[in-house]
């Protein structure tokens, strides 16, 4: 019967030990999209409208960024 552990080490990498035999595994993370997004804005609002914002994204089921950004792009859309 072999003894499998999985070891988290500081670096992040996953060390994983088979019977006493050692072997580094890939890192796993967040694969790379085409059209990443590099910019972070950040902004300061009232309570109230922050209050508004996590109602309606709980609403419609959608995260806080997703809220923003579709109100930006509706906003740009409509001054051009």
């Amino acid at each position: 019967m072999s003894i499998f552990l999985l070891t988290l080490c500081h670096t992040k990498s996953i060390i994983s030990c088979i019977g006493g035999m050692e072997a580094a595994m890939a890192k796993m993370g967040r694969p790379k999209l085409p059209n990443t997004k590099k910019k972070v804005v950040s902004i300061r609002i009232s309570d109230q409208l922050y209050a508004q914002l996590l109602a309606y994204a709980e609403k419609h089921n959608m995260t806080t960024t997703d809220v923003v950004l579709r109100g930006v792009e509706t906003f740009i859309s409509r001054q051009e």
